[in-house]
């Protein structure tokens, strides 16, 4: 019924465009009066283009959108993408929750260099060093939440470039390591501990054994003074 529609539209002086389907195809049509000499309306002139494979790709495209905003969105780390200027200017629900703010609104509107990172000068310092490379391997950062209290990052990414390869923005992946260090502290000052008893350990068995031998050869010194040299015996 929609072409006849139109094409009623169109008969009333209307230039009408819509999308319509047959036999499985999609097509763009326009649909405009048709006049004669005088300017009266005799009929319509349609014309329609098939626009199914771009259909097709637009569909394709917005489902791999969705998806791929869909896996961002459920990371359980931070993905973002800041500019060179240090701005956000795109988040993940997880980074939004790891700096202890309420909205990505608030995210946005955020200076890294001053308002995330513990030290203001260490942004455009990594941003120095990794702007010549292809990739940021991996860097543990101090970073600043709303509350004030300080996490430890771990950042990895890549720099995004313009056709001159200048760099225009960075896409990262922000991953709070904070108490996977602390865990990592408290292993490894458990584990030097743990040697330390085990060199005390042997430290005391070995002294031992020599205390052993000095107080043997004590009592066989003693047992061999006279009587008389009673006093030396007890010092002994």
């Amino acid at each position: 019924f929609q072409p006849i529609a139109m094409h009623l539209r169109a008969l009333q002086g209307e230039h009408v465009t819509f999308e319509q389907r047959f036999n499985e195809r999609v097509f763009a049509t326009q649909v405009a009066p048709l006049r004669d000499d005088a300017g009266a309306i005799e009929g319509t002139l349609g014309v329609a283009l098939d626009i199914t494979d771009s259909k097709h790709t637009e569909e394709a495209l917005r489902l791999s959108e969705a998806h791929y905003r869909a896996l961002v969105e459920e990371a359980p780390v931070g993905i973002f993408r800041s500019s060179s200027a240090g701005r956000f200017l795109t988040v993940n629900r997880a980074l939004v929750e790891m700096l202890g703010y309420g909205s990505e609104a608030e995210l946005l509107g955020l200076d890294l260099a001053t308002d995330v990172y513990v030290d203001p000068k260490l942004r455009p310092q990594l941003v120095s060093h990794f702007a010549k490379l292809e990739r940021v391997p991996g860097v543990n950062v101090d970073w600043r939440r709303r509350d004030e209290r300080r996490i430890t990052v771990r950042l990895s990414g890549q720099p995004v470039r313009d056709s001159a390869g200048v760099v225009e923005a960075w896409e990262m992946i922000a991953e709070d390591v904070t108490e996977r260090l602390r865990l990592e502290a408290q292993l490894r000052a458990a584990q030097k501990m743990e040697a330390l008893g085990l060199v005390a350990g042997g430290v005391a068995h070995d002294f031992n054994n020599i205390l052993t031998v000095i107080l043997a050869n004590a009592e066989l010194i003693g047992s061999a003074l006279p009587v008389a040299m009673a006093q030396i015996r007890s010092d002994l």
